[in-house]
Order: structure tokens, then C-alpha cells, then sequence
């Protein structure tokens, strides 16, 4: 089964809201999208709008060709009555669903964008001058540099696709 962006671990790890509150180390791990090791002198410190960043990678072509690759894998399976394989998608989705969420509230990595976005990340850093790219609410140095529009337009927007009776008019003409 096709899993993009997560690894069926990865999904089943991210599907459960509950346990023990992270440590600040841990929140600060999954608040960061790059670091170079070890950081050198005169390097920058980067922040990110953790929301804006997630909004713009869930709404990306890129998530949305992954999702409709499981749609598609759903379909497929629905077709040839394979309810395991339907189930197994199901899951998956919701996995991605739970994630997100936990993506938002601050109590999951990003591991699923720094996979996707992995070269642009780098990009960014090293245009940067970067040691380290971290979620605002997370950062606790003096003068960051915010890089969030850079993050947004490096994950352009799925493309929306109009109805096939998105044309028909509500009303007929007078």
C-alpha cells in the first residue's frame, strides 16, 4: 500500500491524542524544520508561523497528489471488493487526519513536510544563512529571522478544479 509522506508507524504513532505531556526538548524537536550541526558563528537563527507552514503544506499539490493517490488506491480496491485493502486506506487517512492535527497543536513533528519539502528547506537555509529553522512559539533566541513566506511559496497550492456543473447557472436567465 502506498503511504506518502508517512510510514504506516509513523501513522499509527501520530493516530493517538493521548499520553504523557512533551518536555520542551521534545516540543522544540518538532517545532524544527532545519539545523545544521554544529552551528557556526555568525549563522542565523530562522522562525516559521507553525500554522501559516501546515495550512500551506496541507492545501499543497503536493499532499493533495498524495491523497488522491490513496483515493484512487480506495477506489480501486472498493472495486475489486478487497475490504482489507479498503480498510488499510481508511486507516491510513485517518492517520493523516490525527497527524495534522497533532501537526497543529504543536504535539507532532514535521517530519512529513521536511520529507516533502526536503530541497527547498535546505534552499531556504542556506539562502538564510541558517543554523536553524524553528517554529516561532518555540524559539528563545533574540533577533530571528522570519522565513515564513519563503516556506509558503515553496509549496504551491493544489490547483482547484471546478465542477462539471459548477457552470450551470442557479437561476435561468431572465
Amino acid at each position: 500500500m502506498l503511504v506518502s509522506g508517512l510510514t504506516a508507524a509513523c501513522a499509527r504513532e501520530h493516530n493517538d491524542f493521548s499520553g504523557p505531556p512533551r518536555s520542551e526538548a521534545e516540543r522544540q524537536t518538532d517545532a524544527t524544520l532545519y539545523s545544521s550541526s554544529p552551528a557556526q558563528s555568525g549563522m542565523t537563527v530562522c522562525t516559521f508561523d507553525r500554522t501559516r507552514v501546515l495550512i500551506a503544506y496541507y492545501k499543497s499539490e503536493k499532499f493533495s497528489a498524495s491523497m488522491r493517490e490513496l483515493v484512487a488506491e480506495y477506489n480501486k480496491a472498493k472495486a475489486a471488493g478487497d475490504s482489507a485493502a479498503q480498510a488499510a486506506c481508511r486507516r491510513d487517512g485517518e492517520a493523516r487526519q490525527a497527524l495534522a492535527h497533532r501537526q497543529l497543536v504543536g504535539q507532532a513533528p514535521l517530519a512529513n513536510i521536511v520529507s516533502d519539502y526536503r530541497e527547498a528547506i535546505d534552499a531556504i537555509a542556506h539562502n538564510s544563512n541558517a543554523s536553524l529553522i524553528i517554529a516561532r512559539d518555540a524559539c528563545t533566541v533574540g533577533h530571528p529571522v522570519d522565513v515564513t513566506e519563503l516556506l509558503v511559496q515553496a509549496m504551491p497550492p493544489a490547483q482547484k478544479t471546478e465542477p462539471e456543473d459548477a457552470s450551470v447557472p442557479l437561476r435561468a436567465p431572465s
